[in-house]
């Protein structure tokens, strides 16, 4: 048996799980899955909408068996970044690997608070319409607004360190690597320490090797995953930096969008974007943090009167602490 899924993250979540339960199962991704020839009773496959005709294809030909799950909602790609072939369409799914289809209706992992925003970004998913679980805790969303970005960085990297060291999961999430580098110059310079001289790798694209052993060596709890870049089970105390693409899949305890101001940019195509936006507020389990300096984007607008507000430099420069709170103080 295979489980084949999209990203490097997703495999170390699987393996992780799988080794806690003693279960001994293949866990690759697709493109490990196309560079192989090996055959199979069952693949089992997560984020089928993301995927290419040809992989579903090449699945058919090598297993007895397949089980694919996606939500074509959530579809992330216009083509596979590698690939560069188009994405498969939910209508071709069923003839391309001659399946039964089942719908999963009940919405077990969202809030109702991340479900009442969703709905009001994208109205045509009408995700109301699919079944809640009423025990989900409800996540508290938190719209925090800064006078500069380093005050926005500086308050998210309290906050994040506040989780981690009550032994909760907190992840940093930004549309593109760039923005990840200055994310993490500006946690370093906020700490008195040197930025990251940006190294590049073989394939003349950022090391994110040297700048986890760069952020290691200066203290600064922070690890980049993503890439085939830094571990799960080496983040424990740390804080996750990663793309909205690198999270899709996963879910942490606390999750925080930087830069979401009047500028914000994550891809040319304005569906495809809002639906990277929703991917990335949906991966917050109890509490999710939204932050800008400046003018608020659009995309706050929809929803933002349903949020608790949060002045970030008034956070930063209070005296009083609540002992009662936790987080967002």
């Amino acid at each position: 048996m295979v489980v084949v899924v999209f990203t490097q993250s997703l495999v170390e979540m699987f393996n992780a799980a799988f080794r806690e339960m003693g279960i001994d199962i293949d866990v690759i991704t697709y493109y490990a899955f196309m560079k192989s020839s090996r055959s199979y009773d069952y693949v089992l496959c997560d984020e089928v909408q993301d995927l290419t005709p040809r992989v579903l294809r090449k699945m058919d030909s090598r297993a007895k068996h397949i089980v694919v799950a996606g939500d074509s909602n959530q579809s992330i790609y216009e083509s596979d970044p590698q690939f560069h072939e188009s994405v498969v369409k939910a209508s071709e799914i069923n003839n391309l690997i001659n399946a039964n289809n089942f719908e999963l209706s009940i919405i077990h992992r969202l809030s109702s608070s991340i479900i009442g925003a969703i709905q009001k970004i994208l109205p045509r998913m009408n995700i109301f319409s699919s079944k809640r679980d009423m025990t989900k805790q409800t996540t508290q969303v938190r719209i925090c607004q800064a006078s500069s970005s380093n005050e926005e960085v500086k308050y998210i990297m309290r906050e994040a360190q506040k989780a981690v060291n009550v032994g909760q999961t907190a992840a940093i999430l930004i549309p593109s690597q760039q923005k990840i580098i200055d994310f993490v110059d500006m946690a370093l310079v906020n700490e008195g320490k040197r930025e990251w001289n940006k190294s590049l790798n073989h394939w003349n694209k950022p090391d994110f090797r040297l700048m986890n052993e760069y952020l290691k060596q200066n203290d600064i709890k922070l690890m980049y995953i993503g890439n085939g870049y830094g571990e799960f089970s080496e983040s424990d105390r740390k804080i996750t930096i990663m793309t909205y693409h690198s999270s899709k899949g996963l879910d942490f305890d606390n999750v925080f969008l930087p830069f979401l101001n009047s500028h914000l940019y994550i891809v040319p195509n304005e569906s495809l974007s809002k639906t990277l936006f929703m991917v990335a507020m949906s991966r917050s389990r109890n509490n999710l943090y939204l932050t800008y300096y400046g003018y608020e984007s659009s995309y706050l607008d929809a929803f933002k009167n349903d949020c608790v507000k949060i002045d970030i430099h008034d956070s930063l420069n209070s005296t009083v602490r609540n002992s009662n709170i936790s987080f967002g103080i």
